[in-house]
């Protein structure tokens, strides 16, 4: 009831400022314009945290696709990045989205423009203009090698077509097993994170039904942009028309390139308009609504239209809370009328299969109460709350709308490295891979790239060698038995582990030194081990979300990136499940496998005390004991500095394995029941643990058996 009191005339004060909008912009409704604008800074992102995130995406993908092979005779399945990850949105819940296509097959809209692909290596499609505004057929008009392809086709009369639901169905679990049917894509969750992909067709030449988006175009994009997205062109991506009988045969003409391109050149109050829609759209509209008519790319296709009709003159954090309601108002128009134009091809109403008659009338209904209680609906939502409040709260205030003081450099600096972190990443790699992607790195060595996009190929770098050395090494213990050859396996191999280690995070040197254990150099493991300890332990050391403020700045304030990365930053030691880096890790990595995870990732702090262990067991037994007594005090006692809790379990695993490997089986077996406790939200190794115990609780009965025997 105290809430209520307290929001109810707040919300009746803000729909009295809604209402005089138009009238004045008074300097109380500009100061609660900008504590909005500057609390989604803090929450969506400031124009340079966005800047970054887009940068280190666009560099990941050059890499990928830049890595593919180029022979002629195979083809190439490139990917791209699209929805709200891509366009530099880091929202709790959102999923990622991905599109696939094969190079050489290509969609042209008339057969003139065959003369466009004069090699033979191409397979062509024929775009049908006759379909509903927005969506085509695809006629075959040269063979295609693609069995999938092939199977996803249909003769009608003498035409070949591709049906767009059998293609959904042949390509559903292609990139990930056990994928379900979503719309156009795959869909399912990998780890902790929901994904949706869709394989599709490329068109590099643009839709003769977007030509009217061409002539819009005079005031928002610029010339420029307009052009790229014109030599972009589209793709068409499988599903077809809802209310058509030929829906199953029908293409949805997708524009996500285009779409990247005009949130990319959105300015930053444009963007977080966006993004205050996406909030309003999650916690307010949609909340304990059963059926979800209105979706994000409603919200998005708004904010192109209102910015392209040039409706509001000035975007900028005053004027924040006016072009949210802007856009809304055209949002409740469109809902009223049952008609939302698509911002490229505006004959293909949105709303057509999903927004009409009593659903229509409804959701109408829902919105025009929102519209009459005014900007004060905002106050609905969890997350914008807070922003509105400290204005209402104290009117007179002045609202500082510098961005560069809503982040910290310590929070910025955090936040980057997280993002190299999850992007730096091979996926499942094999020794050909590998070497296309060094090539592809070479090749670019020349090219101009962001301080952002250096540091994030310095690490696909340092990964890539890493990933080349433990294969290396794994064919030299397989494969061959020749002095000589081992020898120079295994000299490529430490050097191109001694490279990684130079570059990258801190943590970077430990693969060295997992190697060196591996071959049996445990003295030169343990030098190693022990200077990477000490860095790892330092004061100002920062470790995936913490680390010591005024360590940090005192020895690393307004030094580059790149230094800060290679002497005071690490993250998770990343072991791909498909490569077997030692033996005892093995359990735990197919485990992992199972779950459909690539990798195991371990602390970097518990991975050196796992390996000093190891390696003293061969070397310096007399130091066993301590690094067991060190091993288990950090477990039971850090406070998620070094040990997150989401990798507990792995840490209380590796404890385990200690034991286990020096006969210590009670010690072991709790060790893994600890493991077992534990959520697992990153690692998914329960499967082992729980094999480990019960192996664990057998040679306790073997040994208590042979006791009563002795007696």
């Amino acid at each position: 009831s105290q809430c209520i009191n307290v929001v109810t005339p707040i919300q009746l004060i803000l729909y009295k400022m809604a209402t005089e909008m138009a009238t004045e912009m008074n300097s109380g409704y500009q100061h609660l314009s900008e504590s909005v604008y500057m609390g989604l800074c803090r929450h969506v992102g400031t124009s340079k945290q966005l800047t970054m995130r887009r940068q280190i995406l666009d560099v990941r993908e050059l890499i990928e696709n830049q890595s593919k092979t180029h022979d002629p005779r195979r083809p190439q399945i490139y990917l791209y990045t699209s929805g709200s990850h891509r366009e530099g949105f880091r929202l709790a819940g959102s999923d990622r989205d991905f599109m696939y296509w094969v190079s050489d097959h290509k969609v042209i809209w008339e057969l003139s423009q065959v003369q466009k692909y004069t090699s033979n290596h191409y397979v062509l499609i024929l775009a049908d203009n006759e379909s509903p505004p927005g969506f085509s057929v695809l006629k075959l008009i040269t063979p295609t090698y693609w069995n999938q392809i092939a199977r996803s086709c249909i003769k009608i009369k003498n035409d070949i077509f591709i049906s767009s639901s059998l293609f959904r169905e042949e390509f559903c679990s292609t990139i990930m097993p056990n994928s379900n049917v979503h719309g156009p894509c795959g869909s399912g969750t990998f780890g902790r994170v929901e994904y949706d992909y869709a394989h599709c067709f490329s068109c590099d030449i643009w839709p003769p039904g977007a030509m009217q988006w061409i002539e819009r175009s005079l005031h928002w994009p610029s010339p420029e942009v307009v052009h790229k997205i014109i030599q972009n062109g589209c793709h068409f991506v499988p599903i077809g028309h809802k209310l058509s009988k030929h829906e199953n045969l029908q293409w949805r003409i997708s524009f996500s390139l285009a779409e990247q391109q005009l949130v990319y050149h959105m300015n930053h109050c444009q963007f977080l308009t966006y993004g205050l829609l996406k909030l309003f759209l999650k916690e307010v509209i949609n909340k304990d609504t059963e059926e979800k008519l209105l979706c994000s790319y409603h919200m998005k296709t708004a904010v192109f239209w209102v910015i392209q009709q040039n409706t509001i003159p000035h975007w900028n954090p005053q004027n924040l809370l006016q072009c949210f309601w802007t856009c809304f108002k055209v949002l409740l128009k469109w809902v009223y009328l049952g008609v939302c134009p698509s911002f490229f091809i505006p004959e293909n109403n949105l709303f057509q299969s999903s927004i009409h008659g009593a659903a229509q009338a409804n959701l109408f209904q829902r919105l025009y109460g929102f519209y009459e209680k005014g900007v004060g609906s905002l106050l609905q939502s969890l997350t914008v709350k807070p922003f509105m409040l400290k204005v209402l709260q104290q009117p007179n205030e002045p609202v500082c709308t510098d961005e560069n003081r809503v982040v910290s450099e310590v929070d910025y600096d955090i936040l980057l490295f997280k993002e190299i972190f999850e992007v730096a990443t091979l996926g499942n790699c094999d020794i050909q891979k590998c070497l296309r992607y060094l090539s592809a790195l070479d090749d670019l060595k020349s090219t101009s790239f962001s301080e952002y996009q250096l540091l994030c190929l310095e690490n696909i770098l340092a990964i890539s060698l890493q990933t080349m050395a433990f294969l290396l090494s794994n064919q030299n213990t397989v494969q061959t038995r020749k002095n000589k050859l081992q020898h120079k396996i295994d000299k490529v191999s430490c050097n191109l582990l001694k490279t990684a280690s130079s570059i990258g995070f801190v943590s970077n040197s430990i693969f060295l030194a997992m190697y060196w254990y591996k071959t049996s150099r445990y003295e030169k493991a343990l030098v190693l081990l022990e200077k990477v300890k000490v860095k790892l332990t330092c004061p100002y050391i920062l470790y995936c979300l913490y680390v010591d403020d005024r360590w940090y700045l005192h020895a690393l304030s307004d030094q580059t990136l790149s230094l800060k990365m290679r002497e005071a930053v690490t993250w998770n030691i990343k072991l791909y499940n498909s490569i077997p880096y030692i033996q005892e890790l093995r359990p735990e990595q197919a485990a992992s496998k199972e779950e459909n995870l690539a990798t195991l990732n371990i602390p970097p702090v518990v991975m050196v005390l796992f390996l000093q262990y190891l390696c003293s067991r061969h070397a310096d037994t007399e130091k066993t004991l301590d690094i067991l007594r060190e091993f288990q005090a950090l477990l039971e006692s850090d406070h998620s500095v070094y040990v997150p809790s989401v990798l507990k379990d792995i840490s209380w695993e590796l404890l385990g394995i200690c034991h286990q490997v020096s006969e210590n089986y009670e010690n072991a077996f709790n060790c893994y029941l600890q493991s077992i406790k534990q959520v697992p939200l990153t690692n998914q190794i329960r499967t082992a643990s729980y094999n480990r115990a019960q192996e664990m609780i057998a040679h306790m009965g073997r040994i208590h058996d042979q006791h009563g025997q002795d007696s």
